[in-house]
């Protein structure tokens, strides 16, 4: 099944998902988290929900952001799925450089259908484009392996927010 996004010449306007809580702690640890909606390719909209930690952790005396224990969900149609958050090491930064200088946070990890067994994995990229979230922040998605292999869908939330801090 060979999936791909098209931008709908109008979109409409359903009702609100997801809103977003940000956690921060003063210990090296940031939280990037969100929810929302973009335009669907399988539905006429896409929602979505994700958090990803940072823990600063140093490897050989050298700092190093870690990325991990997240999730996301995410429902078009049928192609809906729960992911968990592969450990993802950024060298030579600590959580709270890696925020501030990156508004953009690439995460990975695997996923499973919520109706079916047919795992495969994910690449996500966000983008926090300030306040208010909608129509500035982003998302984008790739899928391999598993029920969805080749389902791709990516751009600006209609409706919700991303938070990268």
């Amino acid at each position: 099944m060979e999936l791909t996004r098209t931008r709908p010449t109008s979109v409409r306007v359903l009702q609100s998902m997801v809103i977003l809580c940000v956690l921060l702690t003063a210990s090296g640890c940031d939280t990037a988290t969100g929810g929302g909606w973009i335009a669907g390719i399988v539905d006429a909209r896409a929602t979505f929900g994700f958090t990803v930690r940072c823990t600063d952790t140093r490897v050989r005396g050298t700092p190093v952001a870690t990325l991990s224990d997240g999730q996301l969900d995410w429902h078009d149609g049928f192609v809906s799925f729960h992911g968990v958050v592969m450990p993802q090491q950024v060298p030579d930064t600590t959580c709270d450089e890696f925020a501030f200088n990156l508004p953009t946070i690439h995460f990975a990890g695997t996923y499973t259908p919520h109706n079916s067994s047919g795992s495969g994995f994910f690449n996500a990229t966000v983008f926090d484009g300030g306040e208010p979230g909608a129509l500035t922040d982003t998302i984008n998605i790739e899928l391999t392996g598993g029920d969805f292999t080749g389902y791709a869908n990516g751009g600006e939330l209609q409706d919700g927010n991303v938070q990268v801090s």
